[in-house]
């Protein structure tokens, strides 16, 4: 296919950051909760927020327990504190920078569709030096209803004035691949920085890729496979 419109996650596809998350995120269990989470890292991979913190009260011998409001907020600050301190260890995935910046120059139109929330979401990308190259952003706040919130991507396609099948997606977790091809998306590439690769094309990959250094947009123009 000839792409007309990129769509990219953020953790994991543009932001080597699913490590950073694990950390954050265990140590504030453990502070407030008293338990760690279990390893590996890659457990938390495209789960919501919710789901994270079912699994710190499981962790901590809690399951069953509802997440209340005050947990999630006490959580959630306390994860984004440490998150934020701790960003200058943050590092772009690999082929990430030059491969937006490609697209910048063949002017090909750009989201970024995130489950992150807005404020950590815009954080993370002006980290990284990207937070000015898109003509779309949504984050956590715009996440489909549902008994398991999903990403918009059909809405940020249609942001872009671009169809979504004639878009390429961006993706590293089973879910956001799976989403991605049920609202229609033309092309999706997995990114095996948190899954293996086998998840990644269950859930309906179309190709699947180690990084960003090991894709190039001539793929999209001449329909690589």
């Amino acid at each position: 296919m000839t792409a007309a419109g990129l769509l990219f996650d953020c953790d994991g596809v543009l932001a080597d950051s699913e490590p950073l998350n694990f950390r954050c995120w265990n140590q504030a269990i453990q502070e407030i909760l008293g338990a760690s989470l279990p390893p590996p890292a890659s457990a938390l991979v495209g789960l919501d927020l919710d789901r994270i913190l079912l699994r710190g009260l499981a962790a901590a011998g809690r399951a069953g327990e509802p997440v209340t409001p005050a947990l999630r907020a006490a959580l959630l600050a306390r994860k984004s504190e440490l998150f934020f301190a701790l960003t200058p260890a943050l590092r772009p995935v690999p082929g990430a920078l030059a491969l937006v910046a490609r697209a910048r120059e063949l002017r090909l139109p750009r989201a970024v569709v995130s489950a992150a929330l807005r404020v950590r979401l815009f954080h993370t990308l002006e980290a990284l030096g990207l937070g000015t190259d898109w003509g779309v952003v949504l984050s956590g706040e715009d996440l489909l209803p549902g008994s398991i919130p999903r990403k918009d991507w059909r809405r940020a396609a249609a942001a872009l004035g671009v169809p979504l099948g004639r878009c390429a997606v961006f993706e590293d977790s089973a879910e956001g691949v799976a989403s991605a091809r049920e609202q229609g998306a033309g092309w999706v590439i997995g990114l095996t920085t948190g899954l293996p690769a086998e998840r990644l094309r269950e859930a309906g990959a179309c190709k699947v890729i180690r990084d960003l250094e090991a894709f190039s947009l001539d793929e999209l123009a001449g329909g690589g496979a």
